[in-house]
């Protein structure tokens, strides 16, 4: 059983100002739920605390993104949680997800992951933005030891990000431990603005918990660098 937790980070206690309504909406709509806020001081000590074993890793990484990815899988696997990115609204109370024994995911919207997810011989993308786990599902340590192994990749959708935890979910090899939805679920919004054009398809299909407005800078540099990139290739041939 999920317990009836949710948790945000962020780099420090003071929520900025765009955000704040956002945050505010996961205590509204859940308030029979327990509220955690996290610091990367706070991530920083619990990693030291409960997983020494991969500290230096941790703290290794070149981006602070990674460090909150890194962390909202180790907090997933040691307290068992809803984990949300604060630049999500929630829509919609959370209990209808209280009783399930899986990890609880959806997709990115399609528009988002076709050039990514194919070129690494990946069917889609899982959303790793808010995230639903019963505590110590031992799908966790697994992804830990492929974090492990990809430590000084640089691109951080690969290190820790979307494209990792989607690898590792197929690579599991135990379907029955997740359950997979659409975007509709907690990621209905795609980069433009528009909402996604998905059928609807999962365990809880019809539901629109969560909406993630992507304000993470960090994707927008990424993005940029990821463009100049490609033209660079495609240049030669022009």
């Amino acid at each position: 059983m999920i317990p009836k937790l949710i948790h945000q980070t962020w780099k420090s206690h003071e929520i900025p100002a765009r955000f704040a309504n956002m945050v505010a909406t996961w205590r509204s709509q859940n308030p029979g739920w327990e509220y955690r806020f996290w610091s990367d001081e706070d991530l920083d000590t619990f990693v030291a605390d409960f997983y020494p074993e991969f500290l230096d890793i941790f703290r290794g990484y070149a981006n602070g993104v990674q460090r909150a990815d890194a962390g909202r899988y180790l907090i997933l696997h040691h307290v068992g949680w809803v984990y949300s990115d604060i630049d999500t609204t929630c829509e919609s109370s959370f209990d209808i997800l209280a009783d399930d024994n899986r990890i609880i995911v959806c997709e990115e919207p399609p528009e988002h992951w076709v050039p990514h997810a194919r070129a690494r011989g990946l069917n889609h993308l899982i959303f790793n933005g808010t995230l639903a786990s019963p505590r110590g599902h031992p799908f966790w340590p697994y992804l830990l030891q492929k974090m492990a192994l990809n430590k000084t990749t640089e691109n951080t959708l690969d290190s820790t990000g979307p494209l990792l935890l989607t690898g590792c979910i197929e690579s599991y090899g135990q379907t029955d431990q997740f359950s997979i939805n659409s975007c509709q679920l907690f990621c209905p919004i795609q980069s433009s603005g528009s909402r996604a054009q998905q059928v609807p398809f999962g365990d809880y299909r019809g539901h629109a918990l969560s909406t993630h407005h992507l304000s993470g800078t960090w994707y927008t540099k990424w993005r940029a660098n990821w463009l100049e990139k490609l033209e660079s290739y495609i240049r030669p041939w022009l």
